[in-house]
Formats: C-alpha cells, structure tokens, sequence
C-alpha cells in the first residue's frame, strides 16, 4: 500500500510541474505567436472598429505585389513584395510612421499561376527568414539588410511544386528552419 501511495504521490507530483507551468516558445512573432497556438497576450484592444474605421496613418505603393503579410518586430515592418519589373523578390524595411529603411532583392519569384510573392518573413533576434517561390531559402540581417546566407531549396532539397510554386512562411522552431520543398509533382 506505502508503495501505491508513493507511486501515485510521484505522479500527482510531476502532473501538477507540467500542468502550471508554460513552455516558453521561441519567439512571439513566429508561426502563430508565443505558445504556436494563435492567442496572443496583447490588451486593451478594440472590441469593435469605430464609425468609419480606424485612422489610416500612412500607405505605400512602393512595397511591391504580394500574397504576403507584414510583420512588426521592434517598432519596424517588414514585408516581401516584387520589384518594379517583376523579375525579383525584394524584403524591405519601415519605421512605424510609414519611412523606408532599405530594400533589397532576394530570391526569384514563381513564374507560373500567380507569381507574385507570398513569403511572409519569420524574424527572430537580429534574422529575417523568407522563401522565395521559386524555393530559395533567404537569412537577412534586419539591421541592415544584408543577406547572411542563403540555400537553392529546388536543388539542396529536390523541390516538388505544385500549381502555385513555393508558397509559405518559415516555421522557426528548435535552432531550425523547417518550410515544406515537398508538392504535387504538375503533369
């Protein structure tokens, strides 16, 4: 019976450890925020939009075409959009009030159905991660914009794509860059 009782206090023990306490994620501007889950710990946030919608505070034309979206990281936004003449993937850089940082280019875009970009970046400290559709995989420092490293993921990984090219946001978990070269082989 000392035995069971030990046994079942053990386990009682490690489920209530597990069971209060939270693992922290790696980084709230990954996938899904903190905890991977799509709850965000933000407050004081609006439970309707008021008459006629929030005060629009600034816009830009020069962000290129895209299926992506913004990410805000330490009072700057990031995106991925396409050049001018729409023959390269460009990541560029904003203040909150709307004032371009920089701009580079970085990968080549799907050519096929709907070619422009859809990367959304996954930052995390000082990094930026983007994919471009045609399956490069980028590193940018986000201080200054520079590419600190970059993989052809059609070639390193064999790529298979599907109608729609490489279309996804880096998964950072682990010390790892996970993303999908996997597909539907086109006929």
């Amino acid at each position: 019976m000392k035995t069971l009782y030990k046994n079942t206090t053990v386990l009682l023990v490690i489920f209530l450890l597990f069971s209060t306490t939270s693992l922290p994620a790696q980084t709230p501007y990954g996938w899904r925020g903190p905890e991977r889950n799509g709850i965000y710990s933000e407050t004081g946030l609006l439970k309707e939009w008021p008459v006629g919608g929030p005060e629009q505070l600034w816009e830009t034309l020069d962000a290129g075409k895209g299926y992506s979206s913004p990410v805000i990281v330490d009072g700057k936004i990031y995106l991925t959009g396409m050049n001018e003449d729409e023959t390269r993937e460009i990541f560029s850089a904003y203040t909150l009030k709307g004032e371009k940082i920089y701009e580079i280019t970085y990968g080549s875009p799907w050519k096929d159905t709907y070619p422009e970009t859809r990367t959304t970046p996954a930052i995390e400290g000082n990094k930026a991660y983007v994919i471009s559709g045609a399956g490069e995989i980028v590193c940018i420092n986000t201080d200054n914009g520079d590419i600190l490293w970059n993989i052809d993921g059609d070639v390193t990984f064999e790529r298979k794509t599907g109608t729609w090219g490489t279309s996804e946001c880096p998964l950072l978990f682990d010390n790892k860059l996970i993303y999908t070269p996997g597909g539907v082989t086109r006929r």
